[in-house]
């Protein structure tokens, strides 16, 4: 099982190095899924894809060392995009707990894509139509 995140399927602004890093765990799945169907390996791969789950990964500056912490305040667009973060996180409805049981789950089914929170699903259609249809991407709702 490998864990990436819903921000591998789509593209949110204001978190790109973020994005950057679930995509490349995707694609990194995906190769690893194929390459294991080829040499007819016994052994799977999942890929849980959570959207906003409350695990405290909105604190993580805490644990940031002290040489290199925000010195200034965040203002602009960083602060909106922060705050925006905060909420979604804040109101996710499904827990660590819960992830694990989808975890398992998949697991036993042989599921390769493990999407828990499926409101994300014409999120994810979207930007699969736009890349197929060769369209600028568009803000997600």
């Amino acid at each position: 099982m490998n864990t990436a995140s819903v921000a591998g399927l789509v593209s949110n602004p204001g978190m790109a190095a973020y994005n950057v890093s679930k995509h490349g765990v995707v694609t990194l799945s995906e190769t690893l899924s194929l390459e294991l169907q080829m040499t007819q390996s016994p052994i799977g791969v999942s890929l849980l894809c959570p959207a906003w789950v409350p695990t405290g990964i909105g604190n993580s500056e805490r644990n940031r060392p002290s040489d290199v912490a925000q010195t200034k305040p965040i203002e602009g667009l960083t602060a909106q995009l922060n705050k925006r973060i905060g909420k979604a996180i804040a109101s996710g409805q499904l827990t660590a707990d819960d992830m694990a049981v989808e975890t398992f789950n998949a697991i036993s089914e042989k599921r390769f894509y493990v999407i828990p929170h499926s409101y994300m699903f014409p999120v994810i259609e979207t930007r699969m139509k736009e890349i197929l249809n060769q369209q600028n991407p568009t803000l997600p709702k």
